[in-house]
């Protein structure tokens, strides 16, 4: 009974520093505000999450370039841009300076 709590404790700790680690360090990140028009999924790698925003393609890429975040992180951006097509909410989207490979997104109240 030991053992399953120390355990339980250690995965919670673990699971509260990787959910604030910091992002990815970039060059420069920049950040845009948009309205997203289309949301793609392409099999590159693992797949990588396209979004375009006021007419610029936005890539999350799941295994290689675009920092790898991970194939979860990249279906969790591409949650987020299509429920802001849907909603028709904005999506803010932290990118890498002179790429457009997404680092962070959310959705804003707009």
């Amino acid at each position: 009974m030991l053992t399953k709590k120390v355990t339980l404790a250690v995965g919670l700790l673990a699971s509260v520093f990787a959910i604030s680690m910091p992002r990815a360090a970039h060059a420069t990140t920049l950040n845009v505000t948009c309205n997203v028009s289309l949301v793609a999924w392409a099999p590159v790698g693992n797949g990588e999450m396209q979004v375009n925003c006021n007419g610029i393609w936005y890539y999350g890429d799941s295994s290689t370039g675009c920092g790898a975040y991970g194939v979860d992180a990249a279906k969790e951006w591409q949650s987020m841009a299509q429920a802001s097509l849907l909603s028709g909410k904005k999506l803010y989207i932290e990118y890498a300076s002179g790429t457009t490979c997404i680092s962070y997104e959310r959705l804003t109240n707009q």
